[in-house]
């Protein structure tokens, strides 16, 4: 039918009045396009002029649980560059200036989340052992096996299969992956989101035992 089309529009020089929901339709096959919303056009032009005025980079997101939709849309419009948020069941959509800034970003989160986490249980563990030499050694035991026990240096698929188990639970892994994939050029945000959501969740977990810690120190003294 498609064929017919554009014979007819083309050879036969017929003006055709097509409707459809298919973007990728209208794009191949109107030369020129009207936008209709309850029945009043909203935007109207070549395929070229509307796809052009759309600006930066589209962004979709499958939420786990839908009772979350208010705070990750809370959450997102916090989010300097960010625009267009709306939820629709589990489906969550927004547009953003740039994706590749949007990668740099969630990039540098993981990273602070990370650095947050470690930085409180080092803190946890100078109240408990009170001696500098002891804190440096227990904090270069674990993160540089962490770190060798990732992604971080080398393909995940060219590592041993017992070290790519263990990258499974190990919090540099998702900051390595969810780092990876927002600078893709077409991220899966739902894992991004998911390893994100790991490393928040390690870092009030660190963040409470430092806070234990600390009130131990307290009554001790």
């Amino acid at each position: 039918m498609w064929a017919e089309i554009v014979h007819l529009s083309g050879s036969e020089g017929l003006t055709i009045l097509l409707t459809t929901h298919y973007l990728e339709e209208a794009d191949r096959l109107a030369d020129r396009l009207a936008i209709v919303d309850h029945g009043r056009i909203v935007a109207e032009g070549t395929p070229n002029e509307l796809k052009g005025e759309l600006r930066g980079d589209a962004i979709q997101v499958e939420l786990n649980d839908p009772q979350a939709d208010g705070q990750a849309h809370t959450a997102l419009h916090r989010v300097p560059g960010i625009w267009e948020v709306t939820v629709e069941g589990r489906s969550l959509r927004a547009r953003t200036d740039d994706g590749s800034a949007a990668g740099l970003a969630v990039l540098i989160g993981c990273s602070a989340l990370l650095g947050g986490s470690l930085s409180a249980l080092s803190n946890g563990m100078a109240l408990l052992a009170r001696k500098e030499e002891t804190v440096i050694a227990a904090s270069n035991f674990i993160l540089l096996p962490l770190t060798f026990l990732s992604s971080a240096f080398m393909q995940r698929d060219l590592v041993p299969g017992w070290i790519q188990s263990v990258a499974r639970y190990n919090p540099v892994e998702w900051t390595v992956q969810a780092g990876r994939e927002a600078l893709t050029a077409s991220p899966d945000w739902g894992l991004v989101l998911s390893r994100a959501a790991l490393l928040a969740a390690l870092c009030v977990a660190c963040t409470w035992l430092a806070t234990r810690a600390f009130r131990a120190y307290q009554h001790s003294i």
